[in-house]
């Protein structure tokens, strides 16, 4: 816990003024007073400094919110994620950065000469400070926050450069900065990077300042589809060969992240669509959501009371939170005992502290119903899909599962809780972080700039905004469970 002193100036509002004064807090909620996670200490008196103007000069003491686990300071913000050795057998000289810049996780590596990986990091995006979703970052951006969201995400990127040339013997002192680097990233999260004004995402018609792709010094970032449809979606699914044939086979390509951006692809076209399904299903914004690192629950077997929990790390190594695959595996043994209804209500035993998964690790009725909207979104997105397309879900013949933990879940958890159809059982393939492998197969040469310009004119953009029929099958994919679906 830290003490300052702070002065008020006319109507703003205490975390603003601690902003001003390089003290981060905390705030994924953009400041709304929801997330709790702002909570100071102001002359012996709690409040939430989002919510607090000072009419005088106070004393204010900070570290009492609602702290993740992985997010009690900013060094912790910025730990590796991947924690994979250098390939010290392969000995090239570092050439290339390649970077996913996600709105909940960034996740990088460094390329010889010959394009093989020489390391891999990641790091919690520090603009989750000022908004766990971009609405609330692009709100920020717009409230004059956009060089604080700039510096932040850039010292992000700049760290994780530092980590993997110190983990890289043969990386030259200095040097890499310098490196080529090739970004892909979601649409708010390019704008957010260079500064570029965000109003065209804020409201109707939605523009994005530029799709094509983007060279600036040493950087490239890759070419996105549209306001809500970026490079991420773009590079992760021409990586996996959205586009180039698949023997005439549907495939749906979903990305659990923040953004829930996802695309169906047959003989008939590729239609693709965004649903702001917000960070849950990645462990954050959470009550115990953590980056999947040493101490995070990542798989949970739940019998009543009993709860057995699998953590990250070597042997002994203690529970801190949960990552995105714990967040599925709780879930859904909640369901399978239970202890949360249908409908997403915990029993009364656990509805008010939340249920227990280790020494200080809750999952509470708050977190539950976060994952239920995320996982609304999810699967009302896909029905919009095949509608579009003209098929029932039944008829698509794969599904790739994207993301940064995408190849860490248990794809059962998924149906149990409903993210997923149940006729797709058995076609599940989870494929990782696509979107960073996108970004290397362009810096390898292997998806060039007219690859991913034809497929990106292939794709015919479903706008969800103000649609009835995905707002009804939102609705009806609410609940938990295998049969709940749009009747449209």
């Amino acid at each position: 816990m830290s003490k300052y002193r702070i002065r008020p100036d006319g109507k703003k509002d205490l975390l603003t003024l601690l902003r001003e004064q390089g003290i981060a807090l905390p705030a994924e909620c953009g400041g709304k007073g929801i997330c709790g996670k702002c909570r100071v200490n102001v002359d012996g008196r709690e409040v939430l400094a989002c919510r607090f103007v000072p009419t005088r000069e106070v004393e204010v003491q900070t570290g009492l919110g609602k702290t993740v686990p992985g997010e009690n300071a900013e060094r912790d913000m910025r730990v590796e994620l991947t924690g994979q050795s250098p390939v010290t057998a392969v000995g090239g000289k570092p050439a290339a950065f390649c970077v996913d810049l996600g709105t909940t996780t960034i996740a990088a590596a460094l390329l010889d000469e010959d394009g093989r990986i020489l390391y891999e990091a990641g790091c919690a995006n520090s603009q989750r400070r000022y908004g766990a979703d971009v609405i609330a970052r692009v709100e920020y951006a717009l409230n004059g926050g956009s060089e604080e969201l700039k510096t932040a995400v850039r010292q992000d990127i700049r760290q994780l450069q530092e980590i993997c040339r110190q983990q890289v013997p043969s990386t030259p002192i200095g040097t890499a900065e310098d490196l080529p680097t090739v970004f892909c990233g979601n649409p708010a999260m390019e704008h957010l990077y260079y500064g570029w004004d965000v109003g065209g995402l804020a409201k109707a018609p939605y523009q994005a300042v530029c799709t094509d792709l983007v060279r600036q010094d040493h950087d490239v970032f890759l070419p996105g589809i549209g306001p809500f449809l970026g490079a991420d979606l773009l590079a992760g699914a021409a990586v996996c060969g959205i586009g180039s044939g698949n023997d005439g086979r549907i495939t749906a390509y979903v990305d659990l992240g923040t953004n829930g951006e996802m695309l169906l692809a047959g003989p008939a076209g590729i239609y693709a669509c965004s649903t702001a399904a917000g960070p849950a299903l990645e462990g954050a914004g959470i009550r115990c959501g953590m980056p999947a690192i040493p101490g995070a629950v990542f798989r949970v077997e739940i019998a009543g009371r009993f709860c057995h929990a699998e953590v990250l790390g070597e042997a002994g190594t203690v529970a801190r939170g949960l990552c995105g695959s714990g967040v599925l595996s709780c879930m859904s043994g909640l369901l399978k005992n239970g202890i949360a209804a249908a409908d997403g209500k915990l029993t009364e035993e656990y509805f008010a502290d939340g249920y227990p998964l280790a020494k200080d690790v809750l999952f509470t009725q708050e977190d539950v119903r976060k994952v239920q909207t995320a996982k609304a979104a999810i699967r009302a997105g896909l029905q919009m899909l095949c509608q579009a397309y003209g098929i029932g879900e039944n008829e698509i013949a794969r599904l790739l599962v994207a993301g940064g933990f995408g190849r860490h879940i248990d794809p059962e958890d998924a149906f149990t809780i409903g993210l997923f159809p149940p006729e797709l059982r058995g076609r599940v393939e989870t494929v990782g972080n696509a979107a960073l492998a996108g970004a290397i197969g362009y810096a390898r040469g292997e998806n060039g700039l007219a690859r991913l310009n034809d497929l990106k004119k292939a794709i015919r953009p479903v706008e969800l905004a103000g649609s009835a029929d995905f707002q009804a099958a939102f609705l009806a994919a609410l609940d938990f469970g295998e049969t709940n679906r749009f009747k449209g």
